[in-house]
């Protein structure tokens, strides 16, 4: 069984339960440390949150509307090269197409 990781919110200053605008990535999608994963933006300000480890996003744990503070979880990895868990059918990002769609 493969080992996730899971990506939080950075320290993102004073703000709390920001708004999620976009989800960059999917379920399958490979990611780099520093690639985008989602989009925030409050009145004061709109910020691209990145990735802090290498791996496949095997969940994504956000959607478009919802909120998100320092320390909320935002995708889960598991390592490159290992296969990730199957998605659970109708999850949010579980398909290229609905990642697609929220861009």
């Amino acid at each position: 069984m493969a080992t996730l990781t899971t990506v939080t919110v950075p320290n993102i200053g004073v703000f709390a339960q920001i708004p999620v605008t976009e989800v960059l990535v999917a379920v399958g999608d490979a990611v780099q440390v520093d690639t985008p994963l989602i989009v925030v933006a409050s009145d004061k300000a709109t910020m691209t949150i990145t990735s802090t480890n290498a791996g496949v996003v095997a969940e994504v744990l956000v959607q478009v509307g919802s909120g998100v503070s320092k320390g909320d979880p935002v995708v889960t990895l598991v390592p490159p090269g290992e296969d990730p868990p199957a998605a659970a059918p109708g999850a949010p990002g579980s398909t290229r197409e609905e990642a697609a769609w929220r861009r």
